[in-house]
This record gives C-alpha cells, structure tokens and sequence, in this order.
C-alpha cells in the first residue's frame, strides 16, 4: 500500500483499500480497540463496499482487521512495547527487514500470512492468528496514532506464508526480565521464592494474563499528577478478574511493579514505595470492581430498552430475552475479550435460581448463542463470547 503524498487520506479511503488488499476490515470506535458491532460473522466473510462507506464516511471511527482466513490468512506479532520488538529485530534481522510493520501505542505490530487458527502469548509479545488488530490510521485512546513503518504489499497473497511456530518463539522468553528497581530489592528477592512474586503471572493462564494486561494497560496516567487517581482504578480492574479477587495486595505487588515500571516516565512521584503504599491502601476498599460496573452499565442499558437484539425475540421467555442481551452487552463491553458472568450473578440479574440460569446460559451455548471459552471450575469463573447469529 502506497502512501499518498497528499496526506488527505479519509479513514474510508483506507477502509476502501484495505479491502482492495484482500483485508476483511470492521470498525471499532474512534479512540479505542473495542469493537461496537456484532464482528462475529466477519470472520467468515468480507463485508462489501456499501457497508464499508456506511461504516466509515464520517471519518470518525478506527478501523480494525480481522485475522485469519477470511483476510488470506493475516497473521500478526503484537509486541508490547517498542524495546521488545527491538530485541526481536535483532534476534530476526532478516524477517523484520521483509515484513511490514506498523508502530502501536507503545509497541509494534508485525505482518505475515500463516495457516495459522489460533493465537498464543508469549513474553511481552502475543502471536494473533485469531480476532482482529487496529490498523493504521487508527488514533489509541491515549491519542498516538498507528502509523505504517512499512507498509502492506498491494495484494494479501504477496505477503509471504511463513510458519511462526518454526522461529521457536518460546526461546524469546529466556533474556528478556527487565532490570529490577534499585528501590525494594530485598523485597522482590523474597517474593521470587513462591508465586506471589516476580513469577507470579507464569502461573496463571492466558486468558488471566490478557486480562491482567488489559488491567495495565487501561489505568497508566497519561501524564504528572494522575499517579495517585489512576491507583484505585488499578484495583476495580484486578478485582474484576475472579482469580484475582481475594487475593492480598502482597500477592499482587509483580503486578503493581509492572504497572509502576510502563508509567514511570509519566508519573512525577518515582518511588516504587509511594505507589504500592497507595495500592495496598485501595486494594482494601475497593467495593465495585470494574467487571461489577461493566455488568450493571449492562442491565441498565438492557432495562432501558436501548439493546435491539432481534436473535432475542427467539425465545418465548422474559428471563431468557432478558439474559441474552445482558450477554451481549457485556461483549460490547469487553470487545474481543471473553466476559466471565457466574450462573448466580446472572440468575440475580434476572429473577431466576442459580441452577436454572446455568442451564439457560448452557443453552445459548447449544444455540450458537454464546461460546464457552472456559468452563466454571472451583477455582475459575465460566468466560463466555457472544458470537449470534
């Protein structure tokens, strides 16, 4: 893809030749990652030129990719962090010399085709064969915008079909710890010899981690002075991951650490000390974790009658309708990410006993309603994705 030297592109014009590359391209809203429509049938097929310009003539939204098959296989690294992928450029000089690559918020997404069907996380980088990516010129909620470092080929099908499982990307883990703060040493050293330490995050599974990044990512101050009003967000966010939610603040201080270490150069208060000190001060008085609001801005739009849901209409019960949109509002909440919802909490939204709002939730599931990415066990909530029609 060819860049103007104009520079008057619309959002529509990229949009328009996007699809012209191959790409199944959906919008999200202008500022964000999330997506606001029902994307799920994207991933089957493209939408056609008449939605395109219904989706973007007003020039106020982003646009993002859908990855795999229905755009001839995209597949992306989505590295965190710009010295990640630094490091990774020098550990593949000759893949990041060919590959187009389009700077982040803070990092870099990576470009190739692959017969890839599912993505994986590895050390501060995820490899996305699945779900979708913001593409240039796209505008982060922190206001930077996606740029394009080198672009896309003119057709999908001369991106080169490589397989990423070969580069052995779990090797990649090995030299990356970041250096510890000379501030705490002892503290950290203590904390490494049991999992609420440094390696604490290795022992939760991906979708934990995403969440706990999410968490991050979604509460750093954007500039001196919001150190201390962006701390008890932290907490509403990590109180909504169920696996975290009883745990102490000491379990919690890997977390803290990493989120003190991305909002250093942002913050005017430096010390580690002063942050964790606020953290353990709101981890306790956290009442509303952030899934808790998400869930009742959910059944308040539901009860005010703004969620239009005609798939609801197919069942013959309040509950029931009633159920399935709170379902799909809280996918529109979470955009690409899974929702957990515990039977009892959504038998408490509806009227309706545990038992029986498990089994309502279980036949949306055999519906196609809903898909159950991870099942309740004694230790994890259930986490749902709305898929529809």
């Amino acid at each position: 893809m060819r860049k103007r030297p104009d520079n008057k592109k619309t959002v529509l014009d990229y949009a328009l030749k996007y699809e012209q590359l191959g790409l199944c391209v959906i919008p999200v809203p202008y500022g964000t990652k999330a997506a606001r429509i029902k994307w799920g049938k994207y991933q089957k097929s493209r939408p056609d030129e008449k939605q395109l310009r219904m989706w973007f003539t007003n020039n106020d939204r982003n646009i993002a990719v859908v990855l795999g098959e229905v755009s001839g296989g995209l597949t992306a690294l989505d590295f965190d962090l710009l010295e990640r992928y630094e490091w990774w450029k020098e550990k593949c000089p000759d893949l990041a010399q060919k590959l187009p690559a389009a700077k982040t918020s803070k990092g870099m997404h990576v470009y190739f085709r692959s017969k890839l069907t599912k993505s994986k996380k590895y050390s501060k980088m995820d490899l996305k064969a699945s779900g979708y990516v913001v593409l240039p010129p796209s505008v982060h909620e922190d206001g930077s915008k996606y740029e394009w470092l080198k672009p896309l080929p003119e057709k999908i099908d001369e991106l080169p079909l490589l397989n990423p499982l070969d580069w052995h990307l779990d090797q990649f883990t090995e030299d990356t710890e970041e250096p510890e703060d000379p501030e705490d040493t002892q503290d950290a050293e203590r904390h490494r010899s049991h999992k609420g330490g440094e390696g604490f995050l290795d022992y939760l599974d991906d979708e934990v981690r995403k969440e706990v990044e999410r968490a991050i990512e979604h509460t750093l101050p954007k500039k001196v002075g919001q150190r201390n009003d962006a701390v008890f967000p932290l907490c509403q966010w990590l109180k909504a991951i169920p696996e975290l939610r009883d745990l102490s603040a000491r379990e919690l201080k890997p977390i803290v650490r990493e989120w003190h270490k991305r909002a250093y150069l942002d913050i005017g208060t430096k010390s580690f000390t002063a942050t964790w000190a606020d953290f353990v001060h709101a981890w306790k008085r956290v009442k509303w974790p952030k899934g808790d609001i998400m869930l009742s801005q959910a059944v308040k739009r539901v009860l005010e009658g703004k969620t239009i849901l005609p798939e609801a209409e197919e069942y013959d019960t309040e509950e029931a309708r009633l159920l399935l949109k709170v379902c799909y509002e809280l996918q529109q909440g979470t955009g690409d990410n899974p929702f957990f919802l515990a039977s009892r909490t959504a038998g408490g939204i509806v009227g309706i006993s545990h038992r029986t709002a498990y089994k309502l939730l279980e036949m949306f599931v055999s519906d196609g309603k809903l898909d159950c990415v991870d099942k309740h066990t004694t230790t994890k909530a259930p986490r749902y994705r709305y898929i529809g029609d």
